[in-house]
């Protein structure tokens, strides 16, 4: 069994499927697991690795700092810093992208919004305010990237759904 001092919260495979990411957000660091054997390799120093996706060409890991209310984008080769883009929203959360498209869509959890970031310029170009008193969290795209769907809860924690139609 492997273990982690923090709190680790999800598991993400790279950008070509060779290996594991395990996104320790308190202990601030990534952890490289191998996919076939499940042996622990390096761990990259990362501030506050909540979540992590990456740009539809591959070019860049997201890290999605929740805490830190920041985007950061970095090599996926070697977890290092590229940049850093502060977020215009309160709870940045899960995102997600079409294949093809040069946008992204994050949910911002306690501004009840979401946002949409080009990927190419790696900026927040908008937000989107849903409905009120919702709480946002997952975001998935259609395979045509034309639909976008967000999950999330409500005050008290009732499930809530919504489509988003680009």
């Amino acid at each position: 069994m492997l273990r982690w001092a923090g709190q680790p919260q999800h598991v993400t495979p790279s950008v070509r499927l060779q290996h594991l990411w395990v996104l320790n957000d308190l202990g601030d660091s990534v952890t490289e697991i191998d996919a076939v054997t499940g042996a622990k390799g390096k761990t990259v120093f990362v501030k506050d690795p909540y979540n992590m996706y990456y740009t539809p060409d591959g070019q860049f890991a997201v890290v999605v700092a929740e805490r830190e209310a920041k985007l950061d984008f970095l090599n996926p080769k070697d977890m290092k810093l590229v940049e850093a883009v502060p977020v215009p929203c309160r709870g940045v959360d899960h995102m997600a992208s079409a294949r093809t498209a040069v946008s992204s869509f994050a949910s911002c959890e306690f501004a009840g919004t979401l946002m949409k970031m080009d990927v190419v310029t790696r900026r927040p170009i908008g937000t989107l305010s849903l409905d009120a008193g919702g709480m946002p969290q997952d975001v998935r795209s259609a395979p045509d990237g034309k639909v976008f769907y967000v999950r999330g809860h409500d005050r008290e924690r009732r499930a809530r759904y919504r489509s988003v139609y680009l």
